[in-house]
């Protein structure tokens, strides 16, 4: 069944983004993070953790927060240093009923790594490409076995600017696949540690 209240806030959300050149995800690569979640939620009892790196004005983080609440667990931690972008964000996700579910930080990732917790499920990254390497080598450590790590723009515009992260997850560890969700393109890789 359609959820048209989510439906209504993300489109306002996603033309908000676009119009201020912010550059979302698609709606289909939006579904793509949903799903991601739901269906890693769905093969465990245990609360989620979720970690978003660039919340913009939130459309991805509307996604990733809807399936935390129909699986009625977890945690999204979402970072991004520009104040209005989380300002947008708070508003949207309280408009969709979804702000229990989440913790915006005004902040780099790399300023406040102590804001999470010490095991993660799911990252997705969509800030800056050429920091995608460090925000990986960040939050590795707090990866268990089985965790997902998505990435936005991993084929345009500048796929060179994440040649470091792109090497990182072509490493035997990780299972990866780059899909064509958008123009921009979503890589999805499961860390599966070698023994």
């Amino acid at each position: 069944m359609a959820d048209v209240k989510f439906e209504d806030v993300a489109r306002r959300v996603y033309v908000r983004s676009v119009e201020a050149g912010r550059s979302p995800v698609s709606w289909s690569a939006g579904r793509m993070l949903y799903m991601m979640v739901l269906a890693l939620g769905a093969a465990t009892d245990r609360s989620l953790v979720v970690v978003e790196v660039g919340t913009g004005y939130g459309f991805s983080t509307l996604w990733l927060a809807r399936a935390l609440r129909e699986l009625n667990r977890g945690r999204l931690y979402s970072f991004d240093p520009c104040q209005e972008c989380v300002k947008e964000a708070a508003r949207a996700l309280a408009e969709a009923g979804l702000m229990d579910y989440v913790e915006l930080i005004p902040s780099r990732l790399e300023d406040s790594l102590d804001k999470l917790p010490h095991v993660i499920d799911v990252v997705f990254l969509d800030a800056k490409k050429e920091n995608y390497g460090l925000y990986l080598r960040l939050l590795k450590p707090r990866l268990r076995p089985g965790s997902i790590v998505m990435a936005h723009n991993v084929i345009a515009p500048s796929p060179h600017k994440l040649s470091d992260f792109l090497e990182e997850i072509s490493k035997p560890e990780w299972v990866a696949v780059i899909t064509q969700v958008d123009y921009a393109g979503l890589s999805i890789s499961l860390y599966r540690p070698q023994k």
